[in-house]
């Protein structure tokens, strides 16, 4: 319903716009210059926008690349230190020792846990950007130092799936994602940075142990803020889609939450990207628990996917340069692929890198608004100096249309306008001359068609003679002969009178009626007619001379070539708006080769028509058709069916109009 209300709402713009340009020649002069000046502008423009665009989103491109392998120079740089720290545990004798003497005695574990700090406070000094250090042993013992507290114990942390990175690593370094954390006592960041390697008999080169260290995120922050790009979004993703850093998830890196008033399990656990399993195991509670404002939960540390917080959003479907909707919010993506593995991502909102884009063009769109207005004006006073002598010659020929042939037309413009107004002047001329030798033509061939008429027979000289025979034929008895006389003289004068426009089909159906008088005296009783019309289809307008021809035939064919009684039915009705005639007799019918024939006739244009052969028995239902047509259009006219030996179908299908009096 919207969509046609548009539809209607243009059409009717469209048609005003057409009014207005056919209303004057200087309305379309002015339309046509407007549309050779705007045309080209808005090319141009167009072009230099999207070319201006391009140039800005590829330069802008190339500058985020450069600073993306700026940031990525500088974390290979921070990670190397991290290498050479796990490599050092790798080959350090106090670390091969402890994994290799590990046992659950309890002297032997407070030992262990003695050597491994003082190796951790020599290893990593005093660094703030350190959550903790991990060696885990085959027995799944583990020795740390954290900044945050205990690790659970007897816990497998072999077990976790992000574990399964570090244990295929086969002693190489190993840099871990964002992850989950079970095996802390208490979590202080939710999201955090492992790196990691499997550490090997320095003898026997089996695997005995591994060790970890936990990062803060802070570092991303920090190389951020030591290149000024604080109000960058960055996003890093490892290769196995979890992300490394995103300001989205980083700027929540805080496990304890107070729950607000209209706070669920779904809506925390949906704004956290946490798995609700995870959250309800962590907090103690069951997932329909009604949470209850001002009370605290655990928001623990998950390994978040890229896919998760940017649902609908396909990383490798993204390519730079392409703008990618995310919360509603168009990006520009700008991506690097990171010898460490990763994928960094910048994302710029359009409307960011827009404006720069309109920095530049508004001066540009300025200037051209103002020179097409300048266009405009010069263009409608060059179409009115155009347009100003054709209105004079309008005016002239309007005064001649109306019957001022002496008016002359006077310009001084110079050009065709002037030579076709001379031109006027002398054809004006030459009309008032012509007038004058018609009407003494006209007057001249009066007299002579007046003299004619005289030497005529008044047509009524022939209706008063009929009607003198069919006196005498009544004062003799003899009222067939009566009969045929009058419905002869009726048929004559209908036939020849001078109104051949329309008729109504009662007068149609009188007509057909003193026809069949005629041919029934001459039959006798082999004839039966039925007729089936409503009263009120007897007014319905058609055109003179239908039916007669086609009853002419019907009897033709059920009296002269079949021996049984002649049945002729003529039904009327009104069918999907229109009038249905319908001549049916039990005849002999059409041959199957003729019918095909004459189906494939009445189905040809009227050109076709015109060319049909006079002397085909066929005339007058081509005829018939011809005229419909020509009168009403190619949707109406006359269809046939016909079985032999059995009768024949003529149906006229008109247009239903209802007509005046119907004499019947």
């Amino acid at each position: 319903m919207k969509g046609t209300v548009i539809i209607m709402y243009l059409g009717g713009i469209i048609s005003k716009i057409k009014r207005f340009i056919n209303k004057s020649i200087l309305n379309k002069l002015l339309v046509s210059f407007v549309v050779i000046i705007i045309s080209p502008i808005l090319i141009i423009s167009y072009f230099s926008f999207n070319r201006l665009t391009e140039s800005i989103k590829t330069t802008y491109n190339n500058d985020n690349i450069y600073v993306l392998k700026n940031i990525d120079n500088t974390l290979q740089m921070y990670f190397d230190d991290f290498d050479r720290l796990t490599y050092n545990a790798f080959i350090s004798y106090d670390i091969q020792s402890i994994l290799i003497n590990n046992s659950n005695n309890i002297n032997v574990e407070y030992a262990n846990q003695q050597r491994f700090d003082n190796f951790v406070e020599n290893l990593i000094g005093d660094r703030n950007d350190i959550e903790g250090v991990y060696l885990v042993c085959k027995n799944k013992n583990i020795y740390y130092k954290t900044s945050y507290g205990d690790v659970k114990l007897n816990y497998d942390i072999t077990g976790e799936p992000w574990f399964k990175t570090i244990e295929e690593s086969n002693g190489k370094f190993v840099i871990v994602g964002s992850h989950a954390q079970g095996y802390k006592e208490n979590v202080t960041l939710r999201y955090e940075l492992t790196v990691a390697r499997k550490i090997k008999d320095l003898n026997t080169g089996e695997t005995i142990g591994y060790f970890l260290i936990e990062i803060k995120p802070d570092v991303f922050y920090n190389i951020f803020k030591s290149i000024n790009l604080n109000d960058w979004h960055i996003t890093i993703v490892g290769k196995d889609g979890n992300i490394v850093f995103d300001p989205v998830i980083f700027d929540q890196n805080n496990t304890n939450y107070i729950v607000k008033k209209g706070d669920t399990i779904q809506s925390i656990t949906n704004k956290y990207k946490i798995p609700i399993n995870e959250f309800v195991k962590s907090n103690g509670i069951q997932p329909n628990t009604v949470l209850t404002p001002g009370q605290f939960v655990e928001i623990d540390g998950v390994a978040v996917k890229f896919k998760d917080l940017y649902s609908g959003v396909g990383i490798s479907s993204l390519s730079n340069g392409v703008k990618t909707e995310t919360s509603g919010e168009k990006y520009l993506i700008t991506k690097y692929y990171s010898p460490l593995g990763w994928t960094f991502m910048e994302s710029t909102p359009v409307n960011t890198l827009f404006k720069q884009i309109n920095s530049i063009t508004t001066p540009i769109v300025v200037i051209s608004l103002l020179c097409f207005v300048t266009f405009i004006i010069a263009a409608y006073l060059i179409s009115r100096n155009i347009a100003r002598p054709i209105k004079v010659l309008k005016k002239s020929i309007k005064r001649v249309e109306l019957g001022d042939f002496d008016h002359k037309t006077v310009l001084n413009c110079g050009g065709e306008i002037q030579s076709l107004a001379e031109d006027f002047n002398i054809m004006v001329v030459k009309i008032q001359n012509l007038i004058h030798e018609v009407y003494e033509s006209q007057v001249k061939e009066l007299d002579a068609e007046f003299k004619a008429l005289q030497a005529q027979i008044n047509p009524h000289f022939l209706y008063n003679t009929l009607e003198s025979i069919n006196c005498l034929a009544q004062l003799k008895d003899e009222n067939e002969i009566s009969q045929m006389i009058q419905g002869l003289a009726k048929i004559f004068r209908y036939t020849i009178s001078k109104d051949m426009g329309d008729v109504t089909l009662g007068d149609e159906i009188n007509h057909a009626k003193n026809f069949i008088l005629l041919q029934a005296i001459r039959y006798e009783d082999k004839i039966t007619i039925q007729y089936n019309i409503p009263e009120r289809l007897l007014k319905a307008k058609v055109i003179k001379l239908i039916l007669q021809p086609l009853v002419e035939n019907a009897i033709y064919h059920g009296t002269e070539k079949v021996s049984r009684r002649c049945v002729i039915k003529i039904n009327a009705e009104i069918r999907q708006e229109s009038l249905l005639i319908a001549i049916i007799d039990n005849g002999a019918g059409i041959d199957l080769n003729k019918l095909k024939k004459l189906k494939v006739l009445l189905k040809s244009d009227l050109n076709e028509l015109s060319k049909f052969d006079k002397e085909n028995s066929s005339i007058g239902i081509i005829n018939i058709h011809s005229r419909i047509k020509l009168k009403y259009g190619k949707q109406y006219g006359l269809e046939i069916d016909s079985v032999e030996g059995e009768g024949t179908t003529v149906n006229l299908v008109l247009p239903f109009e209802e007509g005046g009096l119907a004499n019947v």
